[in-house]
């Protein structure tokens, strides 16, 4: 038996604490050091372990296109999400709640 349920076991996963900060700070430049400052102390104060690698995880949310690379070291969530391409008054995403004519 664990003492942590998987809802708590996700919300301090590495990345999901990544996620979790930028989602909580939509459309705002981001420096690295104030994002990885955060992630290390939340993640110590959540799980009591060292956050060993941050940087990797921020450059896999840029790389995945969660994230925008502003400047060297300068990240931003951009909520809603933008897609190159595309119009900007063109949805960018598809509801899971459609509703389907009977």
């Amino acid at each position: 038996m664990t003492d942590m349920n998987a809802s708590s076991a996700v919300s301090t996963s590495q990345f999901g604490l990544l996620m979790e900060y930028f989602k909580k700070n939509p459309n705002r430049d981001i420096r690295h050091p104030e994002i990885v400052d955060w992630a290390t102390t939340e993640y110590a104060r959540r799980t009591g372990k060292v956050f060993r690698d941050p940087d990797r995880g921020i450059r896999s949310l840029h790389q995945s296109g969660f994230l925008q690379k502003i400047a060297k070291g300068v990240y931003r969530y951009q909520f809603p999400l933008l897609i190159p391409g595309r119009h900007e008054s063109a949805p960018t995403a598809v509801s899971c709640y459609a509703t389907h004519a009977d």
